[in-house]
């Protein structure tokens, strides 16, 4: 792949002159325009910088493409832990395994970890940026800082887009939690001082994204959308999709979609649109998903579902997380084969929320046992 032949040649100079050639790969990581004699794609945006990230991994393990593979893996291994471990702290043990199932062991968020792409780079770091988020809230201002900073860095490198979604998610949660302390598990009962602060804190974490990267600003991003569109539409694939019309340009226009796009994100591809032995595996699994997501609401209402979500700040985070992003990424793709890879960030909440769902309305109505009473003596 080309990662991995340019993280090699990168690493090789690296070898020869440490000292000129290893600050230049730090500017490629941290999307810079550094001076180095190899030809390299994307200096300056996240392919530059996962080129870079490739490359200190290479100095690492000897240019093996296999050791390359297997050290993101583990990085995403541990990031995916990250977020269980957020699910461990706040639900009972009777749920963690299939909290653990949902997190770790989904079978479309392995592969597309597991190898010399962005997405491992990605979900390391998010894991941790989460989890770092969490210890904030509960307090733990110090360490979860800590962790926010090195795992938001990592996000940003690869996949700056990502932080938008989590930073609208982010404002509910703070806002959810602050609420609950007033109204109990009536969240929606709220004081508008903990509105505002949280709806601040999600506005200035996307203008800090569009400041830094002008790509993902809010007055550009419906053309950025609309862009990715327009060149995806021009590769022909037995796995492409369109929304609607590339050329439209306006916010409005984009949002009409909004909807076509949730549902691509979550639900598809469906059974009849396989076509090849990957698209095959991929259609099991969100049939699979489907079919419990269903099974919820059959058997409950969308108000118990509402009433199950609410009560949990970190699931109102997973749910604005979840339908923030994966609109964007149903809007913003047009193949079904690269969305599987795209959504990897907002699988483990969807997951999760399809489970913890599933798992309450069958306990609830579940039939409740006698007690058995003893003999009388004598």
């Amino acid at each position: 792949t080309y990662y991995h032949w340019a993280s090699g040649s990168i690493a090789s100079l690296v070898r020869h002159d440490f000292g000129r050639f290893f600050p230049e790969l730090l500017g490629l990581v941290f999307q810079g325009h550094p001076h180095l004699p190899v030809n390299i794609e994307g200096i300056g945006n996240a392919t530059g910088s996962m080129t870079g990230i490739a490359a200190l991994v290479s100095i690492l393990v000897d240019d093996s493409l296999y050791a390359k593979c297997l050290v993101l893996a583990t990085a995403s291994f541990f990031g995916e832990l990250a977020i269980y471990r957020v699910f461990r702290e706040t639900y009972h043990q009777r749920f963690h395994e299939n909290l653990l199932f949902a997190t770790m062991l989904l079978p479309s968020t392995i592969f597309w970890t597991s190898g010399l792409l962005k997405e491992a780079v990605a979900m390391s770091g998010f894991g941790w940026l989460v989890l770092g988020t969490h210890r904030v809230l509960r307090g733990r201002r110090a360490v979860g800082l800590v962790l926010v900073a090195v795992g938001g860095l990592l996000v940003a490198a690869v996949k700056p887009y990502i932080l938008i979604p989590y930073g609208l998610a982010t404002g509910v949660w703070w806002f959810w939690i602050r609420a609950q302390r007033v109204s109990g598990s009536a969240a929606v009962v709220i004081r508008p001082v903990y509105f505002v602060l949280g709806g601040a804190f999600a506005l200035g974490v996307m203008l800090a994204v569009g400041q830094i990267f002008p790509r993902y600003a809010i007055s550009s991003i419906v053309e950025t959308t609309a862009g990715m569109q327009t060149t995806g539409q021009r590769i022909t694939g037995g796995s492409g999709y369109a929304l609607g019309d590339s050329v439209e340009r306006s916010a409005g226009g984009q949002l009409l979609y909004a909807p076509f796009a949730l549902f691509t994100a979550l639900f598809r591809p469906l059974f009849f649109e396989t076509s090849s032995v990957p698209m095959a595996v991929n259609v099991l699994e969100t049939t699979a998903i489907t079919g419990l997501f269903i099974r919820a609401v059959y058997r409950s209402s969308w108000r118990r579902l509402w009433e199950i979500t609410r009560s949990s700040p970190f699931l109102m985070f997973g749910l604005v997380f979840t339908l923030s992003f994966g609109t964007a990424v149903g809007l913003a793709s047009t193949n079904l084969g690269s969305l599987a890879r795209y959504r990897v960030p907002l699988m483990p909440f969807y997951v999760a929320m399809v489970a913890l769902w599933n798992m309450t309305v069958q306990r609830a109505q579940a039939p409740v046992r006698p007690r058995s009473r003893s003999a009388p003596n004598g």
